[in-house]
């Protein structure tokens, strides 16, 4: 095995003064891409239904937009992350209260 290999299998690189190479940034796999399309279109449902009323409780927005509860949590926290959302209060069940930040109520949600 050459040295070349063996540090490439071993991963030191790192080590080399001036050795370690460019890492590109590998494209979102399709997997990736599904899920931030079903990200933007489920956080688009989720900032119509709080504009319409907010604060509001997850379990309510699940009744009325009829999603799971798990796939909720999750837009919840990516909408708290993207600062859209606040999540004002934490219960320890889901039943998480939103309410819209000045940056979600800027996002237009028209037809929906």
């Amino acid at each position: 095995m050459s040295n070349e290999a063996f540090r490439e299998k071993i991963g030191l690189d790192y080590l080399l003064k001036g050795g370690r190479k460019q890492q590109q940034t590998p494209a979102p796999s399709a997997a990736q891409q599904y899920i931030d399309a079903a990200l933007q279109s489920y956080g688009l449902r989720v900032l119509a239904a709080l504009k319409k009323g907010s604060p509001a409780r997850l379990y309510d927005l699940v009744d009325s937009l009829s999603i799971d509860l798990q796939t909720l949590l999750a837009v919840a926290e990516h909408l708290s992350e993207s600062d859209l959302v606040e999540i004002t209060d934490r219960d320890p069940k889901g039943n998480f209260e939103l309410q819209l930040t000045a940056r979600g109520r800027a996002v237009p949600v028209s037809g929906m």
